[in-house]
């Protein structure tokens, strides 16, 4: 590999494997009703597979393409991300997953819906509706508490059970703005964190691991790559 290309910066961007809320939605059941923190649900069962099996394609394809060994993954604080990360890791020698918050999930009202409302099941911008199937308004006094709180306080790791992540490091990135139910993180706003998580961590001559959302990864994608997200669409599992 020539002199230039050791200098190349090099990000690779990955979505969490299958959450355990879609998983039941899927099937017909509601994760959602019974958790305790309705808005961060782990992996299913699929996803620990997909995320490991995203860490063998990974450094496979580093290796074909004779690039720098990951130096680091960065994760947003869900516990999706973090189990991506836990797992994916499994294939590299990179020291242990660091939280970022500034990859944390798209916090706009889409978020929101799926996980406050009172019969909310997981699904992206959630509805409820009356018997005639018209979108009914929502009441506020029925909301989830969380949802009136700020989102930078919900979205920390409840606590650090997880062995493979860095707890002592501390995020270059923070969601500065108070987010919450009826004040809603705006595209252009999460794309402004995102840049600035990559300007942060990513280093010349090194390869980093970004492990965020679909939203948020589409987002990174079009920083990076300058062409708009729609383009190829949201990343799969």
């Amino acid at each position: 590999m020539v002199s230039s290309e050791r200098e190349r910066t090099i990000v690779i961007v990955a979505r969490h494997g299958e959450r355990e809320d879609y998983a039941m939605m899927n099937k017909g059941g509601n994760w959602v009703q019974n958790a305790v923190r309705p808005w961060d649900p782990p992996l299913s069962g699929l996803g620990w597979k997909q995320a490991t099996s995203l860490g063998i394609c990974v450094k496979d394809c580093i290796n074909k393409l004779e690039l720098p060994q990951i130096r680091q993954i960065y994760s947003s604080p869900f516990q999706r991300c973090l189990e991506t990360s836990i797992a994916a890791n499994t294939a590299f020698s990179s020291p242990s997953a660091k939280i970022e918050y500034g990859l944390a999930e798209s916090l706009n009202e889409s978020w929101y819906r799926s996980w406050s409302l009172p019969t909310s099941n997981g699904a992206w911008g959630y509805k409820e509706r009356d018997e005639a199937g018209c979108v009914s308004q929502v009441n506020l006094s029925t909301l989830h508490r969380a949802a009136i709180q700020p989102a930078s306080y919900i979205i920390v790791p409840k606590d650090k059970r997880f062995e493979g992540i860095d707890y002592q490091y501390k995020s270059t990135t923070r969601i500065h703005k108070v987010y919450c139910w009826g004040s809603f993180e705006t595209g252009r706003d999460q794309q402004k964190r995102l840049k600035s998580v990559v300007k942060k961590v990513a280093q010349r001559g090194s390869t980093v691991m970004l492990v965020s959302h679909a939203g948020p990864v589409a987002y990174v994608y079009q920083g990076l790559i300058g062409d708009d997200w729609s383009g190829h669409g949201e990343a799969g599992y």
